[in-house]
């Protein structure tokens, strides 16, 4: 694949703050194109992994909401290849995460996302704004059907363990109107808006060992109390 630039801080392309990959390569040809010195297949360079590891440092700011591909036409033969392997990695991300979270972002002011971003890092989770129809071709692949909540930008967290993305996601929903649940998949099975918000009520891990400890503590407490009033007991008869 080849590319013309990379736009960083773009306001104009997609939702939020974002990144902008133009790529090369057009057979549309449209009348009134704003940018037809993109199609020609052969122009700009050659996208490589220096190219790549640009937009990856991009991303991984807190301020950026995603990428955009633009051109150029993103599903020219030439780019294929690339829209492919970007295509693989939602995939992968679906399969290996324990829980997603899909929510419509919009609304929210960059400050507002800057802590989701940090509040979602800190709990080990991924933070993506992907093209609908990418994301459709993943899940397609998983055989896992979303397709009524792929309406609109929709971003996608994903969680390495089966509560904390949705507890995160769901109250920072309950502060912030602008938020809104879409679905998840929790367990390999889709979830609704109603069956997320019964998923953030349960407890987390680190919750319920304390429960069980103060539990355990009460126990041992009055087993000991039982015996020390029994001894006295014993010692009073004796």
């Amino acid at each position: 694949m080849r590319y013309h630039n990379i736009t960083k801080d773009d306001m104009l392309n997609g939702d939020g703050l974002r990144v902008v990959l133009w790529v090369a390569g057009c057979t549309h040809c449209c009348k009134e194109c704003q940018n037809p010195i993109t199609w020609d297949p052969n122009g700009g360079v050659l996208f490589d992994d220096a190219a790549k590891a640009e937009i990856f440092e991009q991303l991984e700011k807190d301020y950026i909401s995603g990428i955009t591909f633009s051109g150029g036409d993103p599903l020219h033969p030439s780019n294929r290849l690339a829209v492919r392997a970007l295509m693989a990695e939602i995939k992968e991300k679906f399969e290996n995460a324990k829980s997603v979270v899909m929510f419509d972002y919009r609304g929210l002011s960059v400050a507002e996302v800057t802590e989701l971003r940090r509040k979602l890092r800190e709990a080990g989770a991924d933070y993506k704004v992907y093209k609908n129809t990418l994301t459709k071709r993943a899940l397609d692949e998983l055989n896992i059907d979303m397709n009524e909540y792929l309406a609109g930008p929709s971003a996608i967290s994903f969680g390495t363990d089966e509560l904390s993305v949705v507890k995160i996601v769901n109250d920072f929903a309950n502060e912030h109107d602008a938020l809104e649940l879409k679905a998840g998949i929790v367990e390999g099975k889709v979830a609704g808006l109603e069956d997320l918000k019964r998923y953030a009520a349960i407890p987390s891990r680190e919750t319920l060992l304390t429960m069980l400890a103060a539990g355990l503590m009460g126990t041992v407490r009055d087993l000991s109390i039982c015996l020390d009033l029994y001894s006295k007991n014993k010692e009073n008869e004796q």
